[in-house]
Formats: C-alpha cells, sequence, structure tokens
C-alpha cells in the first residue's frame, strides 16, 4: 500500500482506495498488462500501415514483395503477435514457438516453451483473437477467458500451422 496524491485535490489518497476521502475523486487503477499488450499490437499494426503507405512511394524492397507473397493480413498480425510474446518474456532468449496455427477465422493459437521468473522451462499457451481491438490471451495469465477462447478457436480442424516460417522471422 503506497500512498499517492489526488489529481483533483492534491491530498494525499491511499492506493488501494476506491476513491480520495477529500474530494470523493476515483483513484486511477494500474494499467494491466493485457491493455499494455493490446496497445502494444494496435501501435504495431499502425506503424505497419504507416509504413506501408511510405512504402508503395518508394520501389518495393525484392524481400518484403517475397515475404508478403507468402503470408498474408492474418500471418503478419500472428507473427507480430509472437514477437510481443517473446518480448513480455522474463528470460526471451530463452523463448521457444512450439507451434502456432492460424485459423479461418483469423485467430491465432500458440503453444510456447520460455523460461519462468524461478529459470524453469514451462510449456504455455496463448490466444490471439482478431478484431478492431485485437486480443491476445495467455494461459496463466487469463485462465477462464482463455480457456474459452481457446476452446472456441483452436480445438477445432483446420487452419494454416506458420510455426516454421513464424520460429525464422522471430528469431532474428
Amino acid at each position: 500500500m503506497a500512498l499517492i496524491t489526488c489529481k483533483e485535490c492534491t491530498h494525499s489518497v491511499s492506493s488501494t482506495a476506491k476513491a480520495c476521502p477529500s474530494c470523493g475523486s476515483p483513484v486511477p487503477k494500474k494499467t494491466s498488462l493485457l491493455t499494455w499488450v493490446v496497445a502494444l499490437i494496435i501501435v504495431a499494426a499502425t506503424a505497419g500501415a504507416i509504413s506501408n503507405a511510405q512504402r508503395e512511394k518508394a520501389p518495393p524492397d525484392p524481400a518484403e514483395t517475397a515475404r508478403n507473397a507468402v503470408i498474408g493480413a492474418n500471418q503478419n498480425a500472428a507473427i507480430r503477435a509472437a514477437q510481443l510474446l517473446k518480448a513480455s518474456m522474463k528470460d526471451p532468449s530463452s523463448f521457444e514457438l512450439k507451434s502456432l496455427v492460424v485459423k479461418d477465422d483469423g485467430s491465432s493459437c500458440y503453444t510456447i516453451r520460455a523460461k519462468n521468473a524461478f529459470n524453469a522451462s514451462i510449456e504455455s499457451a496463448a490466444v490471439l483473437i482478431p478484431g478492431k481491438t485485437p486480443q491476445l490471451l495467455l494461459e496463466e495469465r487469463d485462465s477462464n477467458r482463455f480457456v474459452k477462447a481457446w476452446n472456441e478457436r483452436c480445438t477445432k480442424a483446420g487452419g494454416e500451422d506458420i510455426t516454421g516460417l513464424a520460429a525464422r522471422l522471430i528469431s532474428r
């Protein structure tokens, strides 16, 4: 429990309080990791869109042209989310993408292995749900929502396995 300053009246308020006892102004909540991950995905998508708009003016890069011919928008989003997953690990160098399947509805199902805070290598899973605000649900963090999404999206047959391609691109 820490004391923070109320933005409305500048009195000291407990960080666990729901509102300032002096003025009644609500105490802002901490931003969750999921919010940051979704924000990063949105920023990456926006940066990609801006970058693509600028590249249309410049001569196309042959390597980028070849990559875009092989993978589409859903695969690009899945690979970007895999890069974010890797970056969010306690030890990103221990990150191993075991499987990545992009489903026909644009969802992406991940099985990963990485070291945790105790230096133990654990296997985990994640689901990327596409939409206006994409959601990246992690097995250990979003348990109930993750299980529902995994069962609805990842247990059904079909989809494109892009594990090899994604592993090569995120290892750079």
